[in-house]
């Protein structure tokens, strides 16, 4: 019997924030500049790639509800309150 041999479906993991990696300060300051000038121009494709990458990582504390919140501005097409929210984010992290 064939269907026997059939290995069962392994179920589906989902990545939870424990295992996210872990982001620094640095890398944020590197993503959210490669974010910057989608913002500008208001190109919600790009910016929508580069907030899944972001949002892929798990931030310290003190970043994390900036990143969300842009996150969610960004994906209502709020991009002039996103810059705002990205101006105010990088400063923090290049100070």
């Amino acid at each position: 019997d064939s269907l026997g041999k059939l290995a069962p479906p392994e179920p589906e993991r989902k990545v939870d924030e424990s295992e996210a990696p872990s982001g620094g300060p640095e890398t944020l300051l590197e993503l959210l500049m490669k974010l910057t000038p989608f913002v500008k121009d208001r190109e919600a494709k790009p910016c929508k790639e580069i907030m899944k990458e972001i949002t892929g990582y798990s931030w310290p504390e003190e970043y994390a509800s900036e990143v969300n919140a842009l996150d969610k501005l960004l994906s209502r097409y709020r991009f002039k309150e996103a810059q705002e929210l990205l101006t105010r984010i990088m400063g923090r992290l290049d100070a």
